[in-house]
């Protein structure tokens, strides 16, 4: 990110330099109870947590270093970071996506020049809310 600022007459432009660390992806199936852990940190560790930037409002605990939600819906999705008590320097982030497993898409192929050549297309019956591929062989 670039700033500006002026001194009397001229202008000089200044780099603002930031250490982020780069967020971790943490994928949970809706429903269950999830834990995350604040890197690795000790089990006597004392921090806090935060999501998308406020204090965690869903119904969970801590345990040391770990933060544990119950029953984890679409609501819990977001970015997770957690800090070293008591000068609350920030130790780990994760980005909890909640979702469903995949089932097995519906496939429909057809053919106007069998078996020179044919189209196949398939669609999922359910939305999993998390990215999802499949891998086909003909």
């Amino acid at each position: 990110m670039w700033r500006q600022k002026r001194e009397g007459q001229r202008v000089k432009d200044i780099r603002r330099k930031k250490l982020h660390k780069v967020a971790r992806n943490q994928y949970e199936r809706m429903g269950n109870d999830v834990t995350m852990q604040c890197g690795s940190l000790d089990n006597d560790a004392s921090v806090s947590w935060k999501v998308n930037g406020t204090d965690v409002k869903a119904q969970h605990h801590l345990e040391g270093p770990r933060l544990m939600l119950t029953e984890v819906d679409l609501g819990h999705n977001g970015l997770y970071s957690c800090f070293q008590n008591p000068h609350g320097e920030r130790r780990d982030t994760i980005y909890l996506h909640i979702g469903i497993p995949p089932r097995e898409p519906t496939v429909t192929c057809r053919s106007n020049t069998y078996p020179k050549g044919f189209y196949c297309s398939w669609h999922q019956l359910h939305q999993t809310f998390i990215p999802t591929t499949f891998e086909v062989d003909v």
